[in-house]
Order: structure tokens, then sequence, then C-alpha cells
């Protein structure tokens, strides 16, 4: 059936396309034509900056078990990366990053802001979103300025990688303090054994001081010995 043959009075914006496709191009360029200066003076950009860290499902050794712990099923694996999407935008995380910031001497903070409200304003805006069939997970931050968005997000990343560690190995950082101390203490006397181990060697004149290796000086001694007696 011809489209000017359908039934009815309704509206038929087909027929009236085919009738005044003219004008219907000329209305079309009118509307681009406008639109591009009004969505340039009143259209706004917006920038991201995002970090990825990876979440494994197997959890390192500890002291209870010398093996790696598995997480049981996907469920445990999901609840894990919540609690720890939760912890990137904890007060005291995103509180840590924006005071290591400062040391570098990047000033994030907005002057009609104080540092709570500041904080309050990154926890809403600080997005953490798993990305899908991988163990990968995504911090951003948008906004419509470029200037500190990646500070801010590798301050915040640095922060909670910092937090999880020192949360989740209690004490590391006075553990790795008491390992290098006792490594260096007991290099030191390995390094005064030897050197009184050389001493004894020359009293008792000993090359070797192991059972199975043969003297010269030692073997030597016995005949000293039988001449002197001898004569």
């Amino acid at each position: 059936m011809e489209t000017s043959q359908l039934p009815g009075r309704g509206i038929k914006p087909l027929l009236s396309l085919r009738k005044h496709y003219k004008l219907s191009i000329v209305i079309w360029l009118l509307v681009v034509l406008a639109g591009i200066p009004v969505a340039w003076i009143k259209g706004k950009s917006y920038y991201s900056a995002e970090s990825v860290f990876l979440v494994s499902p197997t959890y390192m050794k500890n002291m209870a078990a010398d093996q790696e712990v598995q997480l049981q099923s996907n469920s445990q694996y999901r609840e894990y990366v919540n609690n720890l999407a939760n912890t990137v935008t904890r007060y005291d995380v995103i509180q840590r990053a924006l005071k290591k910031l400062r040391q570098d001497g990047v000033d994030v903070q907005p002057k009609a802001l104080t540092e709570r409200k500041f904080i309050e304003q990154l926890q809403r805006l600080v997005m953490v979103r798993a990305i899908p069939d991988t163990y990968m997970v995504r911090i951003v931050l948008a906004g419509d300025k470029t200037e500190t968005l990646d500070d801010v997000v590798n301050a915040v990343t640095t922060s909670f990688l910092e937090t999880v560690r020192d949360e989740q190995i209690y004490g590391s950082a006075e553990r790795l303090n008491t390992i290098e101390d006792n490594s260096t203490r007991l290099r030191q006397e390995i390094v005064e054994l030897e050197a009184r181990r050389v001493r004894l060697a020359e009293v008792l004149g000993l090359t070797s001081f192991g059972d199975s290796a043969i003297n010269v000086s030692a073997r030597r001694t016995p005949y000293l010995t039988a001449g002197t007696a001898g004569a």
C-alpha cells in the first residue's frame, strides 16, 4: 500500500517528509547551526583520572600455616573486594593521602572548604569499581579540571595500599626492622668469628679446622717431636 493511501486522518510523518523534504533539510541545518554555539557556550567538559590495582584470590603465607590461603568461593572473593573498595574511600585513608600531597608541595584543597569537608567531598567523588571478569579494581576521580586529578588518584591509591599492607600484616614495619637488625648483627658476628678463627689458626699452626682435612703443620709435628726425643 502506498504511503499516500494510508487510512485515517492522523499525522503521517513519512508522507510529510516526502512532500516537504527540502523544508525538512533546511530546518535540520538551522537546528544544527544554532545548537553548536549553544553547546559550546553552555556545555561543560569533564575529565577523569584512574588507577587500577589487582586483588589476587590467593592470600599469602602466614605464621600459622606454611601455605597460601585460597578464597574458596566467588562470593567470598567479591566480599573481600567490596571490603577493599570501602577501604579506599575511608576517611583516614584519604586524610593520609592529602597529608602526603601537602608534604610534596601539592595543595589540592579548595580555599572555601575545610579539610573535613574536602575529605567528605572526595569520599563521594572517588569511585571504586571492580572490572567485570577480571581481578582488577578501578579507582576513578572525575572533575572539570585536569590539574590535580591524577595527583589525588595516585595519592589515594598509594595511601590505600600502605594502609592495607599495615592492617593485613600487623606490625610489618616493625618486623622488617627487627629482621634487618638481626641480619646486620649476625653478619657482624660472622666477620668477628672469621677473624678469631684466622688468629687461632696462626697460633696453632693449622691451615684448616676440618675433621677430614690433612693439615700440613699438624702432619710435621710428630717428626719434629721424635727427632727431639732421639737427640
